[in-house]
Order: C-alpha cells, then structure tokens, then sequence
C-alpha cells in the first residue's frame, strides 16, 4: 500500500470536489490569518470560503468543512475583540455529520 501525497490526492479530485477543498484551504488560510493578528483579511477569507462552502450540496464533506470553518470564524472574532459578531456565528454553527 503505497501512501498517496497531498498532491496526488489533489489531482485526483474532481468537480464539486476540488471546489470544497479549495473553500476549506481558503478558510484555513483565514484561521491563520487570525492567528496573525491580520483580522480583517481573515474575515475576509473565512467569508468568502464559508459562502461558497455554503452553496455546495449538503453532504457529510460539506457540513464538515462549514463546521470547522464556523468554528474558526468564531474563533476569530473572538480573538478579534468583537464578542456580538463571535456570538451570531455561535448560533450559525453547523454540526458535521457522524
């Protein structure tokens, strides 16, 4: 059994699937952002990958990633001083699918 690297897998996925994991990447990228202090550019990027994550069919990958996406958006609003925002995205939580 030979490992697959992130790049293999990457050429593997197709359609909607390239598309969810680009949205999951783009909002990791806004997780990091966060950690950075760069708040406004993150927001920025958790938004945009949380919105189109959004429009994709609900299925267990989907709700998934909008989970942990949520997540970091609350995250970040926290970290970010602004407590109201971070508490309306508590109530946005999506729970991911078992």
């Amino acid at each position: 059994f030979k490992q697959k690297t992130a790049y293999e897998i990457r050429l593997s996925l197709v359609g909607s699937e390239m598309c969810i994991e680009t949205d999951y990447i783009r909002c990791n990228l806004g997780a990091c952002l966060a950690g950075q202090k760069k708040f406004d550019e993150a927001e920025r990027e958790l938004q945009t990958g949380i919105g189109h994550l959004e429009r994709e069919p609900a299925t267990a990958e989907v709700r998934t990633a909008l989970a942990q996406c949520n997540s970091w958006m609350v995250q970040t609003y926290e970290k970010w001083g602004k407590p109201a925002l971070a508490a309306l995205w508590k109530v946005r939580r999506v729970k991911p699918t078992k």
